[in-house]
């Protein structure tokens, strides 16, 4: 199996690995504020600052 990259030679984890294998990658994701309790705030508030 193809590891993350990063990872130790000696960490077995297979059930991280199977976790991984399944998601989904964000290669462009955006955000409207670059902090993140503001860009929350802004997210459930619907408000852009």
């Amino acid at each position: 199996m193809q590891r993350w990259k990063g990872g130790h030679p000696q960490a077995y984890t297979p059930n991280i690995d199977k976790l991984a294998a399944s998601g989904v990658r964000f290669v462009n994701a955006q955000t409207n504020i670059g902090l993140c309790n503001p860009s929350r705030n802004s997210l459930f508030t619907c408000k852009i600052s």
